[in-house]
């Protein structure tokens, strides 16, 4: 199943689109999540061991989740999300049309807003 939403692979680093409803990490539910889908691919494709997720996406979201295939990716990729030398960009489906264009500010409140451009 992870193969399936598989959009990149190198040694290092595996790009997974996850879909909607998964987690990314595991949690006391116990319903499946990118973590060990992950590690049941690369243990099965690879003979290793190895793979975590380095940021997560809400249940709800879908989209690109990197998956590190090392540790030494992890800590890599961990520091780059952790200092910011990683750009997420996040679009949205919506069902009608919009009068104008506009941008929705997420305030850390949690407030949200939309600001016409």
């Amino acid at each position: 199943r992870f193969g399936e939403g598989l959009l990149y692979e190198d040694n290092h680093v595996l790009c997974y689109n996850k879909p909607n409803g998964v987690l990314s990490q595991g949690d006391r539910t116990g319903d499946v999540c990118v973590n060990a889908l992950a590690l049941a691919y690369v243990s099965e494709s690879r003979g290793t061991k190895y793979a975590t997720a380095v940021h997560r996406l809400d249940r709800p979201t879908s989209g690109c989740v990197a998956v590190a295939a090392t540790s030494k990716a992890a800590r890599r990729l961990s520091e780059a999300f952790a200092f910011g030398r990683v750009r997420k960009t996040y679009l949205a489906v919506v069902d009608g049309a919009l009068l104008d264009e506009a941008t929705v500010v997420a305030r850390l409140s949690g407030e949200r807003r939309a600001v016409a451009t």
